[in-house]
């Protein structure tokens, strides 16, 4: 599959090209922290990874911080604290979430939004190839990056150690991530703080 182009919807918001999903907690919210979050490995040297930069570094900006971007919301997958972590290898990482009192952050598996918490749960898989649009949110002493949608785009090695579960993709759905098409999903980013369920 041709690995779309991320997408700067605005200063702070990026809809990112392709990354593998791990520490998925969307079907419902993690009991810990009671929030909606994943977790998206994103290849070093990507204009994802560019775009995910920018966004923060636009955030900052407009919040007089100055702080490097690395120290706050996008980690090094080669650095010690994800060293146990399988598939961390050459990637940076990102933790977006979303609040847990708030509605389920819209699922997509190709252009077709799923609503149902075991199809979420059996779709978005530690491993599976997705896309997001993330918002870039400050708050005091840093910024985070806010999940608003997530989009299932293909099946990718399984970081459980088990295979993928095959599902193939035939010419038409593929040709629906062409690197110059428009999402097939209608994201909505936050307008405001109100919005975010912090």
């Amino acid at each position: 599959m041709m690995n779309p182009k991320p997408k700067m919807v605005d200063d702070r918001t990026v809809l990112t090209g392709l990354f593998t999903l791990s520490f998925p907690q969307i079907a419902k919210p993690g009991e810990k922290y009671n929030k909606y979050s994943i977790r998206a490995l994103i290849e070093k040297g990507s204009e994802t990874e560019t775009a995910l930069k920018d966004a923060a570094r636009n955030a900052m900006n407009e919040s007089g911080m100055d702080v490097e971007v690395t120290k706050v919301c996008i980690f090094d997958g080669d650095g010690p604290k994800a060293a146990k972590f399988k598939g961390h290898d050459g990637m940076w990482y990102i933790n977006p979430s979303c609040g847990g009192d708030r509605e389920r952050p819209p699922c997509y598996k190709g252009p077709v939004l799923i609503d149902d918490e075991r199809e979420i749960a059996k779709t978005f898989y530690a491993g599976a190839r997705c896309r997001a649009e993330v918002y870039a949110h400050t708050y005091d002493g840093g910024v985070t990056f806010l999940l608003n949608a997530i989009q299932f785009c293909e099946d990718g090695e399984r970081l459980g150690g088990r295979t993928s579960s095959g599902s193939e993709f035939d010419d038409e759905y593929s040709s629906r991530f062409a690197e110059n098409e428009e999402p097939a999903y209608p994201f909505e980013p936050f307008e405001n703080d109100d919005d975010i369920g912090f």
